[in-house]
């Protein structure tokens, strides 16, 4: 079910809106795709037997969950807000004026990204528990409502298909979210401190690159103005964080010393 709903887009933008429209979401689906391949999936390789094992444990079971929620979206929180940010900058350096309309199409499927990030490690939950007919529900009702809804908005056009996509996905995300937290026992308060640091760090980092674009943007080369951008975002969100919860610092180089 799940390679259906991730394919299932491909097949409608290809048949009923051509292979222009079907490349430009490709790529941009790609471009999100890796670092959901990179990171969330090798968080689950680890996540998955350690989580088993404390199935019974509740406290363990919550505290390994948060820590590694809260270490996921360090990285994935900033990475997904950066390349939505740069998109413009990027596309046009590396693919061209010709792939402008991939830019919204980027941006939007950015937030793809990240909810199937979060599903990949929601979806360790219902594993560990011994619970995985949860995620196949969710996973036919999504299919369901993609076919559905892709099946009547398809004429409106590409980026309103990338939009209901988007849209159908959280709306599963979250009902598959509260499921894991009710099997959990655990508040969705608990859930959002252990990622408030790392959003509004992101938020921060945002406001901070839409102004230095608006500066600058006609005093410089592109390919100069987006490794500028990369550099400061990366500087800002790190002194953010750091600042916010000096703790942060010693999670991360944790992290670093295992990998």
């Amino acid at each position: 079910m799940g390679y259906l709903n991730v394919n299932l887009p491909n097949i409608v933008i290809g048949r009923w809106l051509g292979e222009t429209a079907l490349g430009y979401y490709s790529v941009g689906y790609q471009l999100v795709d890796f670092p959901v391949q990179r990171i969330s999936k090798n968080i689950l390789r680890v996540m998955f037997p350690t989580l088993s094992r404390v199935q019974e444990n509740k406290s363990e079971f919550n505290r390994f969950y948060l820590q590694t929620l809260r270490g996921m979206f360090v990285i994935i929180i900033p990475l997904f807000t950066g390349m939505a940010v740069i998109a413009p900058e990027f596309v046009k350096i590396f693919y061209g004026k010709n792939w402008h309309p991939l830019i919204p199409i980027l941006q939007i499927l950015t937030l793809v990204g990240l909810a199937r990030s979060l599903w990949t490690l929601t979806s360790v939950v219902f594993l560990a528990k011994g619970k995985p007919q949860i995620e196949l529900k969710v996973n036919l009702a999504n299919f369901i409502s993609l076919l559905l809804v892709l099946s009547f908005v398809y004429v409106k056009g590409l980026l309103i298909v990338v939009l209901s996509i988007t849209a159908l996905i959280f709306i599963h995300l979250i009902i598959f979210l509260l499921f894991s937290l009710r099997l959990m026992d655990m508040t969705f308060i608990q859930w959002l401190k252990s990622i408030q640091i790392s959003v509004l760090g992101s938020l921060v980092m945002a406001v901070v690159l839409f102004i230095f674009r608006y500066l600058i943007q006609t005093h410089v080369l592109m390919e100069i103005n987006l490794i500028l951008m990369i550099v400061l975002g990366g500087t800002v969100y790190v002194i953010f964080i750091l600042l916010m919860d000096p703790s942060l610092k010693d999670f991360i180089s944790r992290i670093f010393k295992k990998e």
